[in-house]
């Protein structure tokens, strides 16, 4: 089951593009979208620095949850350290 919220607008404002946005992320998507391991963020939910929740037998992160999550850590300088997954370059 796959929850979707229409919210995307062309860039000019205008309503016509009405892709989907998924409201609950995978772990491995989550991971992707902040740039870190499988790992790490599997550390991160188990740690419970990361909210989630259950479909069924299925583990899902709201992406609104996700987005908090981010502005939370960015407002107090990011205690949590998610760049040992980052490449190193």
């Amino acid at each position: 089951m796959v929850f979707y919220l229409v919210i995307r607008t062309k860039g000019d404002g205008s309503m016509n593009d009405t892709t989907p946005e998924r409201l609950l992320l995978r772990p491995t998507e989550a991971a992707e979208v902040l740039g870190v391991g499988n790992s790490k963020i599997y550390e991160l939910i188990a740690e419970g620095v990361i909210p989630t929740v259950q479909v069924g037998r299925r583990l899902r992160i709201p992406l609104e949850a996700l987005r908090n999550w981010i502005r939370q850590e960015t407002g107090k300088g990011g205690t949590h350290d998610v760049s040992e997954d980052a490449p190193k370059g």
